[in-house]
């Protein structure tokens, strides 16, 4: 069984899962979540997936803008995410040596 196959229905889904737990009540304990699963989704899926699902590009975009906004200790948790070299170099993958310019440009936007 194909376990690969994307549709709009799932980025609308992990996306409104991140904006509903930074609303929440508790949104000190969920932002360091929220925002890791941000962050994984986004690196390891969104920008690696057919060009046909860019034009999410402005949502996700604006989840990241929402989320960073929402708590100060979002920022940390996301540089912390991004400059952690334990399974993936991030800086060096998305932004230095990807041969894919959309995703230089959406990961230098970030």
């Amino acid at each position: 069984k194909e376990r690969a196959v994307f549709n709009e229905s799932y980025f609308n889904f992990v996306r409104k899962l991140v904006i509903t737990n930074i609303a929440s009540d508790n949104i000190k304990d969920y932002t360091q979540w929220s925002t890791k699963l941000m962050c994984n989704f986004f690196l390891h899926t969104f920008l690696h997936v057919s060009t046909t699902f860019q034009f999410h590009e402005e949502a996700w975009m604006e989840t990241f803008r929402i989320v960073m906004e929402s708590e100060a200790s979002a920022v940390g948790t996301f540089l912390e995410f991004i400059s952690s070299t334990r399974n993936h170099d991030y800086l060096t993958l998305h932004l230095l040596s990807c041969p894919r310019h959309y995703i230089r440009k959406m990961f230098a936007g970030l």
